[in-house]
């Protein structure tokens, strides 16, 4: 192909209502709209038909990004060619964007296939836009492919010209933590605290306003950041049963949560923002924080919506980057890298028979091949109603995210000290259970033996030793990365105090109006909010310290998805789907059998995985 360079050899794609753009749209675009069409979630494609010369191109695209101001303020676009990023840029208006492609990038008489990286995206109705729940990236207007070095024409009113950026350098450091900060009396991270946050009497850090940031030292090597973030929400019995949480950093949306209770979040914040900087700001947006004005004692500019812990940097593991790349909130319904819904429909016989026909292993065996970490005992009384009866650490412990945190951060040591194992007996049952505890974890085992069955001191040594037995095993393991582990949440949380600084109070309305009111206390119980990809790539990250290993982590059936089917993420991330996590240790419950069928397709997907990263030569 050696046709003339020229203007009239250029191409040209017009995305408004009538233009050409349907031609070259795939995947991550809104309807058709009078002048432009938007991406949504986090990508769009376009497919280019070959260009009629050789040698390297200019492309330059028209584009106005989705933006709230003053806390939405940028955009992050990064455009790839054939697979390859091209540059990069943060948008904070309607802009043309010009792009070099080298020749290099090109393939003979092929169509050029070009990817918008959109990361940033937001909903817009959290911002104040009602009814506008569409998850938009940027608006597309024109677009034109072009021999490079030939002149365009200069862009519309109110278009800014911006080139794109090379791409982030190659990593120069080595994986691993950067540095875990707090925020509280004393702490690195109380310095960098912008005006609206309030530090309580007991050092707990609130935010107090619906907009609150602060500023986070990056460190100086280049190279992919996670952020965890432990923090916990304010809510209100019938009034509030969650927060909206959106974290920006450089006003530039990392995700938008829907929150009840204590958690870790995880959120990658993208190479480009970090590029060559000494710090960063984060934000948060906090549209449902509560006013304090109508509480005593409270300061009535104040409006509370969450507590800030800390805030840990870390470096993720190559193997790691896909996983963490994905947007955790959950707003997209993004598709997975492979799915298998397989054995369904099939009664205990044929499933038995199908499994052994598919894996090679019998369902009692297959299940062996999985850990669970809590939060609770389902999936390992499921493992013990397969006929897998198996030693593990957390099988029968009741696990928070936190406490689950807290003890792999710390290899779960405590469990070894016999000071810091506490037994106990179970506050319900007639004979009542002996029960152990880590209080440094906040972590509760059940010890399968009640006070009819043995004395204390005895049930006191032998669990002890059992638990250290136990916890060398877990992290022999985590270091084999031969396992899959599971993770499930499926116990209510029960909710015994609702405002910070006041003993257990509820609001009501007396003879003087609207009160606070403390007879009697107030105390509920509020459904789990399924487990979000952020908050199971925060797991993935803490079980990949010690060698290569996979999660498997529950969620309640969705978007269509049936009981049993497992979705592969990204390398070392599965999401299986239950029609109910209830099971009982004895007799058959309804959803028995899908334990059995989650796990096999977990198997094949896990095994599917390792066969193509074997392929690879990675």
């Amino acid at each position: 192909m050696n046709g003339d360079p020229g203007a009239s050899l250029a191409l040209h794609i017009d995305f408004a209502e009538g233009g050409n753009g349907g031609e070259v749209r795939r995947l991550g675009w809104g309807g058709q709209e009078e002048h432009s069409v938007w991406s949504t979630g986090a990508a769009s494609t376009l497919r280019l038909p070959p260009p009629a010369w050789s040698g390297p191109l200019t492309l330059e695209i028209d584009v106005d990004p989705c933006l709230a101001p003053p806390v939405a303020q940028g955009q992050l676009l990064a455009l790839r060619v054939n697979g390859v990023q091209a540059g990069w840029q943060v948008i904070g208006g309607p802009s043309r964007v010009r792009c070099h492609i080298p020749a290099a990038l090109l393939h003979d008489g092929a169509p050029i296939d070009i990817e918008l990286h959109h990361p940033g995206f937001l909903r817009p109705d959290w911002f104040g836009r009602a009814g506008e729940d569409r998850l938009l990236g940027v608006r597309v207007f024109r677009l034109t492919l072009a021999p490079a070095g030939g002149e365009s024409a200069p862009p519309g009113d109110g278009f800014a010209m911006l080139t794109l950026r090379d791409p982030p350098a190659a990593p120069a450091a080595s994986p691993g933590p950067i540095a875990t900060i707090g925020f509280g009396p004393g702490q690195p991270g109380a310095a960098g605290l912008g005006p609206f946050w309030h530090t309580d009497a007991d050092g707990l850090v609130w935010s107090a306003g619906r907009l609150c940031h602060l500023d986070l030292p990056l460190p100086p090597e280049p190279g992919p950041i996670a952020l965890r973030i432990a923090l916990a929400v304010l809510t209100v019995q019938d009034l509030l049963p969650s927060q909206r949480v959106c974290i920006l950093a450089d006003g530039v949306v990392l995700g938008q949560f829907r929150l009840r209770g204590e958690t870790v979040l995880c959120l990658a914040v993208p190479r480009e923002l970090t590029e060559g900087r000494a710090q960063i700001r984060l934000s948060f947006h906090l549209p449902d924080a509560i006013a304090m004005r109508a509480f005593a004692g409270a300061d009535p500019q104040h409006a509370y919506a969450l507590t800030l812990d800390w805030i840990a940097l870390e470096r993720p593991p190559a193997r790691l980057h896909a996983a963490l790349a994905l947007r955790g909130d959950d707003m997209e319904d993004r598709p997975p890298l492979a799915a298998s819904a397989r054995f369904l429909d099939l009664g205990a016989e044929e499933l038995r028979a199908a499994v052994l026909a598919e894996t090679g292993v019998k369902p009692a065996e297959l299940m062996r091949g999985f850990e669970s970490l809590g939060d609770n005992c389902a999936f390992g009384l499921a493992q013990r109603k397969a006929g897998a009866e198996i030693l593990g650490l957390l099988r029968f412990a009741n696990t928070k995210l936190r406490a689950l945190l807290t003890g792999l951060a710390d290899s779960f040591k405590a469990a070894t000290v016999a000071g810091d194992i506490d037994l106990t007996l179970h506050s319900e049952g007639n004979p009542r259970e002996y029960m152990l505890g880590i209080k440094r974890y906040g972590i509760r085992w059940h010890t399968l033996v009640h006070e009819n069955e043995a004395e204390a001191e005895t049930v006191d040594r032998e669990q002890k030793i059992k638990l250290g037995f136990l916890r060398r095993k877990f992290m022999e393991g985590l270091r084999s990365g031969r396992k899959i582990y599971s993770l499930v949440r499926s116990e209510p949380r029960k909710v015994a105090v609702v405002m910070p600084g006041f003993a257990a109070p509820r609001v009501g309305t007396g003879h003087r109006g609207l009160i606070p009111m403390w007879d009697p206390p107030l105390s509920y119980e509020v459904p789990p909010p399924p487990l979000s990809v952020a908050e199971a790539q925060t797991v993935l990250l803490e079980l990949n310290r010690a060698g290569p290993n996979t999660l498997l982590y529950f969620v309640p059936c969705t978007r269509g998805r049936a009981s049993g089917t497992v979705e592969l993420l990204a390398p070392g991330l599965m999401r299986g789907y239950m029609s109910s996590f209830v099971i009982t240790p004895t007799g058959e419950d309804p959803n028995d059998l899908d334990w059995v069928r989650v796990a096999a397709n977990a198997w094949l997907l896990n095994r599917d995985a390792r066969d193509a990263f074997r392929e690879q030569g990675a």
